[in-house]
């Protein structure tokens, strides 16, 4: 009996030890062959990015049909080859020989083609903005334009992603900017709608034009006259802002520029009582270059109302004579040329003209014009954010 028990245990360790080998033996063969599957996936993956990559370097040279026979073979590979294949020109190509950018000739063309022609590779199963149709999406971007012409937010949405730069660079939104502000249906000479509206001079409205006045006159004699000659400082500031609707804003106050800015609204204009009235651009042609002229007419908020004459035949006599001498409305004419200074486009406006026209009670009216040699500094401008914070319609 002991003797069949020793046996026993003996066969028992023999299969344990048979088992344990080939179960090493399963599981090596099964890590050779992931590995020959990864080496195998691994190579296709490779030779699909160089065929796709010979069809590019075919497509630029004008031979299509190669071109397909490539990308053909590449996509049987691989289908998502294009989805991960980083755009580099392979060896020995050169991009600036490529027939694409001579065709193209400029750095915004080229962008466009090439963003146009891919697609996006993200194994996300959400739904994103930009899978929207595009009439939606169209529509969302001229809401970010607005009605104020936010170029600026417009341009930022199209450095989000390929698909936003080319929405972004849509000739629809940047013609009817252009027919907002000129009023004009052609883009004559000028490439496209966008280089019209950025090339072409123009107000801006996402912001405010401020000069800053500073002159001497002499000051009190009895201060000090023993020891030198008092004179006083006077400092103030001009402000000017233009509106989209064609209105524009005229405010001259001692306050700095960071106490004023957010308060030159339409809604502020009985509190702050500052002359409001309206504007047009002309755009004159001299010497193949394009001059701005901005002429505007303005008033103040509230003008001075006449006295009302009571009952009484010799009241009467008295205001109807006092009437021939009290003004009863002022309107404001100004003319200002409309520059570039460096990179910053139509930032300066200097003073060409600025009269007033009084209007008597009787009817009568005179003009004044003023003297533009002292106390006329141009207006520079300065882009305020508030501005183009709200709109409620689109471009």
């Amino acid at each position: 009996m002991e003797d069949n028990n020793g046996e026993e245990e003996v066969n028992h360790e023999q299969v344990l030890e048979n088992f344990r080998q080939e179960w090493q033996t399963e599981v090596q063969r099964k890590q050779e062959n992931q590995t020959e599957v990864a080496g195998t996936s691994s190579e296709k993956h490779e030779k699909a990015e160089k065929l796709f990559l010979q069809g590019i370097e075919k497509e630029r040279e004008g031979r299509m049909l190669e071109a397909i026979k490539f990308y053909r073979n590449a996509l049987q590979l691989d289908p998502d080859v294009e989805g991960r294949l980083t755009y580099t020109a392979p060896e020995g190509c050169s991009l600036s020989s490529s027939t694409e950018e001579e065709n193209c000739g400029s750095e915004f063309c080229d962008l466009l083609q090439r963003f146009s022609s891919m697609s996006c590779s993200s194994q996300e199963h959400n739904t994103f903005l930009t899978q929207l149709p595009s009439e939606i999406i169209n529509k969302i971007f001229r809401y970010v334009v607005s009605s104020h012409l936010d170029m600026k937010s417009l341009e930022a949405l199209s450095e989000t992603c390929r698909k936003f730069y080319i929405y972004a660079r849509d000739e629809t939104i940047w013609r009817s900017a252009c027919e907002k502000v000129w009023t004009t249906h052609s883009k004559k000479g000028y490439s496209s709608w966008r280089n019209m509206f950025i090339e072409k001079p123009h107000v801006r409205w996402d912001g405010i034009y401020i000069s800053k006045v500073t002159y001497y006159r002499e000051g009190d004699p009895s201060v000090l006259y023993a020891f030198y000659e008092p004179i006083q400082v006077v400092e103030y500031y001009r402000y000017i802002r233009f509106f989209h609707n064609g209105k524009m804003i005229v405010f001259t106050t001692p306050d700095p520029p960071s106490q004023v800015i957010h308060k030159l609204t339409l809604e502020n204009q009985h509190q702050l009582k500052y002359r409001v009235g309206y504007y047009k651009t002309h755009i004159n042609h001299v010497e193949k270059q394009e001059l701005a002229k901005v002429t505007a007419m303005v008033k103040n908020v509230e003008s001075e109302t006449l006295p009302r004459s009571n009952s009484g035949g010799s009241r009467s006599r008295t205001d109807r004579h006092l009437k021939k001498f009290i003004v009863s409305d002022i309107e404001y004419h100004l003319a200002l040329d409309l520059t570039s200074t460096g990179k910053k486009r139509s930032n300066k406006l200097t003073w060409q003209h600025y009269s007033c026209c009084s209007t008597f009670g009787d009817g009568r009216s005179t003009m004044c014009e003023m003297s533009l040699r002292e106390q006329f500094p141009p207006f520079y401008f300065s882009p305020v954010v508030s501005y183009m914070l709200t709109s409620s319609t689109s471009v």
